[in-house]
């Protein structure tokens, strides 16, 4: 028998082949996509499983929390590609357990979460895994989650929730599944924390990503589906395949064995990431999907205002290198949200335009990609020091020039974990080693005290100590704000319809 088990990870709610920069796209990504290469596969036997962040983090995604108000549209188009099983993202979370829940109940296929908790210490959605007949055997499936939710999560949002180690829960839940399975495939949302193939460490051993000691520990997994990381994996260590399939759909990973069925053993064996290069919308499902696609479509070209001032950012890496009128503006919108006049943004990505002349929904979308809220902390003058310093790592000198670390962009992109700062003035001298890069720190001309309060306001990634900024964390958030960025911006320039910003130039790298 030839039985072929199918992942895909991290699609946030892409059905089209679409990134929403203009209409009408024809890209090798989305749903639609993925629903059609599912139709194609040639086996006796398939098993598809989604490994989680399905419902939020694209304009589509926001438009449905927005104005359609439930997840359950979403669940029901993912349901017509049939799959086995699907595991919760930590995005999953991000519009709060009520928005969740409407997403699990509309799902056709159970939610696999073994290592997320309620608070009696039991699996909060009652399924770590499951056993699916095939043929004359049983394959077991055991659904996993990063545990570090909580240090990125809005705490109201969790708050009946526990998150425990990858690895405790699969020591727990693995022999129970192969006493009552001939195979057993692993899917978790998270990703490798070292290089399965070289053994290279990835990235500090935080708990975030466990995948590498999953391979380690576990001879026992058949198959380990990953993703979280947004990355691209492939191999066999020892006899466990593993993969990560990328974002958007982009691609989907197959594994394909050969099993003898007398002897229930796996003779042979292919593990692929297949890009959707060539591959055609699955009609049916584009038919259905297409009335939520043209009121998107809408709502993202309405115009909201003008902007005054050029806000274009042509060299996103220069842009990072001292005060940018669009970082500028993003820090106002922060400020005039909460009345706090500290604030910190990032630009999240390599790709964000910057505003230009008249803006519409689109545009906004465009640049600021994620569905942040905010919250205002008061942390010590030490802390905006500590803040400032793990920021200023993310610059290193190369040949006499400044550059990025690598370490932010390898092997995950995250010039989101950048921040840039308004409301005080302050120096980057990458020439000095790391911990020692901050000078004239001042707030209104005064230099900070460091056992001084301050307000600053973050959005909600960061102030719950997102990105390894462990001076922030939700016990010292004093308020929180639940409307969107996104929102908070439409609302600014409507408020504003003819955006000026001051020229400003309150911080500067410099070797």
């Amino acid at each position: 028998m030839k039985l072929a088990i199918v992942s895909t990870s991290d699609i946030h709610a892409y059905l089209c082949p679409t990134d929403f920069t203009q209409k009408e796209m024809n890209l090798p990504l989305g749903l639609l996509k993925v629903s059609s290469f599912l139709k194609n596969i040639s086996a006796d036997e398939k098993l598809y499983i989604d490994n989680g962040d399905f419902i939020q983090g694209s304009p589509l995604a926001s438009f449905v929390k927005d104005k359609v108000k439930t997840p359950r549209i979403l669940s029901e188009f993912l349901n017509e590609l049939h799959p086995l099983a699907r595991v919760l993202g930590n995005h999953e979370f991000n519009y709060g357990v009520d928005y969740l829940k409407e997403a699990v109940e509309a799902s056709t296929a159970p939610y696999l979460a073994a290592n997320v908790l309620n608070t009696d210490g039991e699996p909060y959605f009652g399924t770590p895994y499951l056993v699916k007949d095939v043929g004359q055997f049983k394959v077991g499936i055991i659904g996993l989650t990063t545990q570090y939710i909580p240090h990125w999560e809005n705490p109201e949002n969790i708050k009946d929730f526990r998150f425990i180690s990858a690895v405790e829960a699969l020591r727990h839940w693995l022999p129970i599944v192969q006493a009552s399975a001939d195979f057993v495939v692993v899917s978790y949302h998270g990703g490798f924390e070292a290089d399965p193939k070289t053994e290279k460490m990835l990235e500090k051993p935080t708990g975030e990503n466990e995948g590498y000691q999953l391979l380690e520990q576990f001879e026992a997994i058949d198959v380990l589906f990953t993703g979280h990381q947004h990355g691209l994996y492939v191999g066999q260590h020892g006899k466990t395949f593993y993969s990560q399939p990328g974002h958007k759909g982009e691609y989907v990973a197959v594994v394909t064995l050969q099993i003898d069925e007398p002897t229930r053993t796996i003779t042979d064996a292919t593990i692929d990431l297949h890009h959707l290069t060539d591959v055609t919308e699955d009609l049916n499902l584009k038919a259905k999907v297409r009335p939520l696609e043209e009121q998107v479509e809408k709502w993202l070209d309405q115009p909201i205002g003008t902007v005054k001032t050029d806000m274009s950012i042509t060299d996103p890496n220069k842009a990072r290198l001292e005060t940018h009128p669009y970082v500028t503006f993003i820090n106002a919108v922060q400020s005039w949200a909460t009345g706090c006049d500290i604030s910190a943004t990032a630009l999240f990505n390599q790709k964000a335009p910057g505003f230009k002349g008249d803006i519409t929904m689109r545009d906004i979308v465009i640049n600021y990609i994620y569905t942040n809220t905010l919250a205002v902390l008061s942390v010590s003058g030490k802390d905006l020091v500590e803040a400032l310093e793990q920021c200023a790592a993310f610059f290193t000198l190369s040949d006499g020039q400044i550059t990025i670390n690598p370490n932010y962009y390898i092997p995950k992109p995250q010039y989101y974990n950048y921040d840039m700062f308004s409301g005080i003035d302050y120096t980057f001298d990458i020439s000095k080693p790391e911990g020692q890069r901050v000078v004239g720190l001042r707030y209104k001309g005064t230099p900070i005290d460091l056992k001084a309060p301050y307000e600053i306001v973050l959005n909600q990634y960061r102030a719950v100590g997102g990105g390894n900024f462990a001076m922030f964390g939700p016990e010292k958030i004093i308020r929180e704000y639940g409307t969107d960025m996104t929102e908070l911006i439409a609302q600014y320039i409507k408020e504003h319809p003819e955006v000026e910003v001051p020229a400003v130039h309150n911080f500067k790298v410099v070797y």
